[in-house]
């Protein structure tokens, strides 16, 4: 799997079990947050060995898309309610992913 569409995959994850949180008010357990953990590590590394690594420029490019998401997020205010913002977040995603 490419390291991009692995770490989209891993935001993905990440902001789902968020809004499942916010939605729900359940929490993963810690073995199960400590088990996913450890395979996105793992997912990680293997990658790496694999020489499957990630150009600066294109770190830097997601990188510059976050800030822009988070001085949008400071522009309109952070009264914001959680899911408007993992709203943004999965659009954020899904721009990303094409």
């Amino acid at each position: 799997m490419r390291a991009s569409t692995a770490r989209l995959a891993f935001l993905q994850e990440a902001n789902a079990s968020l809004r499942q949180h916010h939605e729900t008010g359940v929490h993963r357990t810690q073995a199960e947050m400590d088990a996913w953990f450890n395979r996105e590590v793992q997912a990680g590394l293997n990658e790496a060995n694999a020489g499957d690594l990630i150009p600066g420029d294109e770190v830097e490019t997601e990188a510059a898309a976050w800030r822009g998401l988070t001085r949008r997020r400071m522009e309109i205010g952070f009264h914001l309610e959680l899911n408007d913002l993992l709203t943004q977040v999965d659009q954020w995603i899904t721009d990303r992913a094409r």
